[in-house]
């Protein structure tokens, strides 16, 4: 499989889970929410239950993301992916001394050196510096 296509399966694969990760998360947090609103507090005003679930839904957004970009941080450095996936991508999912260090693995890998003949290097000349 070519670096491309495992690119496009990861991205479609982690944005499905990401979508169910987050809706996991704020469904935990509305019924968590839900239930200190009714049985703790005691409260039946509709209004307040309202801003409440979408406090919880704004805060599972944010919490979605912030999780999900370390869940896939880990994945990718646990099961070595950064060599199989594109280097855009690698950069969006782990921190940014990793990035550099696989970018510059992959150009040493690349690089061809290149060895000039005798006749174009330069001489130290004796006459030089006299």
């Amino acid at each position: 499989m070519t670096k491309k296509a495992f690119t496009i399966w990861f991205t479609i694969i982690s944005t499905i889970l990401n979508i169910l990760f987050t809706a996991l998360i704020i469904g935990i947090l509305a019924i968590s929410a839900t239930l200190i609103l009714t049985k703790v507090i005691g409260t039946k005003n509709g209004q307040i239950f309202i801003v409440v679930w979408m406090m919880c839904f704004l805060a599972g957004l944010v919490l979605g993301m912030f999780l999900f970009g370390r869940i896939s941080s880990a994945i990718i450095t646990k099961y070595n992916l950064a060599s199989k996936l594109d280097p855009k991508i690698i950069g969006k999912h782990l921190p940014n001394g990793n990035v550099n260090k696989y970018a510059q693995k992959e150009e040493e890998e690349k690089k061809i050196k290149t060895v000039m003949p005798d006749s174009v290097k330069e001489d130290d000349d004796p006459w030089e510096n006299q």
